[in-house]
């Protein structure tokens, strides 16, 4: 894609330089401009010189109205030959030069519309290409980075085992003293428990 961009944009550089030096912005159009202007002014010269050779046999070279007709005559000449030698603003080139540029100009257009016409057809597939690599980078990308707790979800394995066994020494402990208490004080309970029954008798 950067080739045919680069491409392209050479190409017009060398269409704008063209079109710089010779003063052409659309060659075909001011061409038939030029073109018709001359003949116009062709068409203009030959009326011109058909009055003037009718009044100059008629009054005579010297004659004032002969003289203005030779004068608008030679105008017309001078304006013709001013638009072929490429004078013009319109189109500033000579007439005899205009095919030589004229091919260079259909040439530099030419490549112009076949890079634009490249980079038409392949823009579509550049993009699927490219929206291809950012659905894949999509697909595998990390929403959040790995990081270890800083307190855990849960007590430590360590921590119950240890407190599992104070709970069992504990316990037994417990169930010793209770049995051992038992046993020294058992006696004695039943025995004041069996005087008052003695008593009521």
């Amino acid at each position: 894609m950067g080739e045919a961009e680069a491409a392209l944009d050479s190409v017009r550089g060398s269409l704008q330089d063209f079109q710089e030096e010779y003063g052409v912005t659309e060659l075909e159009s001011q061409a038939r401009a030029l073109l018709e202007a001359v003949a116009q002014v062709k068409a203009t010269e030959a009326q011109l010189t058909v009055e003037y050779q009718a009044l100059a046999d008629q009054f005579g070279s010297e004659n004032p109205t002969v003289v203005a007709a030779r004068a608008a005559r030679d105008a017309a000449r001078g304006e013709a030959r001013r638009l072929l030698s490429g004078q013009d603003a319109a189109l500033p080139i000579a007439l005899e030069d205009l095919p030589s540029l004229g091919r260079q100009y259909a040439g530099l257009v030419q490549e112009q519309l076949i890079q634009t016409t490249i980079i038409e057809s392949i823009y579509p597939l550049y993009e699927q290409a490219r929206f291809r690599e950012e659905s894949e980078a999509q697909a595998v990308q990390v929403v959040d980075a790995a990081e270890p707790t800083v307190v855990p979800a849960r007590p430590s394995r360590k921590v119950l085992v240890v407190l599992l066994t104070l709970s069992g020494v504990l316990l037994a402990c417990g169930y010793v003293v209770v049995r051992a208490w038992t046993r020294l004080h058992l006696p004695e309970l039943a025995s004041r428990l069996r005087e008052p029954s003695r008593q009521d008798a």
